[in-house]
């Protein structure tokens, strides 16, 4: 566990999903898991809802109050996803366990740490254009696949983040088709191309995907696998679980039964995150 992730636990709350209460951030499977494993320049094809975002903007908000001259960034696709991330480092920084951080400003988009030189600042796509003259020592792009130019845009704002140093980026994203920018700089990554350390987060290793059910219930799931939803297979190559598969079929009954759809917000694979096709890019990610 890194040293920012333990001041998380120690100092963060959360809104349970369930009950809606504010509960003491643990980190869950997947940001465990992302924690464990970090570099300095992270890009992360993933399945949905798993809590990616919301590390990372408790991690940007630890080094705004621990370290001095933080210049953290982050950029969603849209402006609600903006407005919902700086509404979760509100949360986090009202909400914190110990002496009330000190603020010097606070608008719709930055947010200053006076006795760090800290900002936080939160924006969408294509509202900022960073300068020569900014820097940034924390930037993380989300939902990148879903940016109108990522390649314009990441090539002018990562110009910001200093290559030396413990400066981080994160570009985490759900699939939005093959051959995209997003997906050139996984299969980068994958290759060992680029300095990026690919993530892939499917969405079996995602605890909260694994339904409880009762042992009848279970028993009647995997007793009767439905063969024109591929589930035989994915019992077989992949070990699903009979919860698992109550999981996705609930998932597909939003999606109009869409496995397509599916398997790009759900991916397993990252071929399926990208619904590519291509099997040289499978064959080589899959071999890192």
């Amino acid at each position: 566990m890194t040293p920012e992730a333990a001041i998380i636990q120690s100092m963060f709350f959360v809104q349970d999903k369930i009950t809606r209460q504010d509960v003491p951030f643990h980190l869950n499977t997947t940001q465990a898991r992302l924690d464990d494993n970090l570099s300095l320049r992270n890009v992360i094809p993933k399945a949905r809802q798993q809590g990616v975002t919301t590390y990372v903007l408790a991690r940007f908000t630890v080094m705004c109050l621990t370290r001095q001259n933080t210049r953290a960034v982050v950029i969603s696709h849209e402006r609600e996803s903006t407005e919902r991330m700086l509404a979760t480092v509100q949360y986090f920084l009202a909400n914190i366990r110990g002496p009330k951080p000190v603020i010097e400003h606070s608008s719709k988009s930055e947010i200053t740490f006076p006795k760090t030189n800290g900002m936080f600042y939160i924006g969408t796509a294509g509202a900022k254009k960073f300068g020569r003259g900014d820097t940034i020592t924390h930037f993380h792009g989300s939902e990148v696949a879903y940016w109108d130019n990522p390649k314009e845009l990441l090539g002018g704002a990562l110009q910001a983040v200093s290559i030396l140093g413990r400066n981080e980026v994160f570009l985490e994203s759900t699939g939005n088709g093959a051959g995209t920018w997003y997906h050139r700089t996984c299969i980068d990554a994958g290759r060992g191309r680029s300095p990026y350390k690919l993530h892939f987060l499917d969405w079996p290793s995602f605890a909260e995907y694994d339904l409880p059910l009762s042992p009848v219930q279970a028993h009647e799931i995997m007793s009767n696998l439905q063969e024109e939803l591929g589930e035989p297979e994915l019992v077989e190559l992949h070990n699903i679980t009979a919860g698992q598969l109550m999981f996705r079929r609930v998932k597909l009954s939003e999606m109009d039964w869409d496995l397509d759809l599916f398997r790009q917000e759900y991916p397993i694979t990252l071929d399926e995150c990208f619904r590519a096709r291509s099997e040289e890019h499978t064959s080589e990610l899959q071999s890192h």
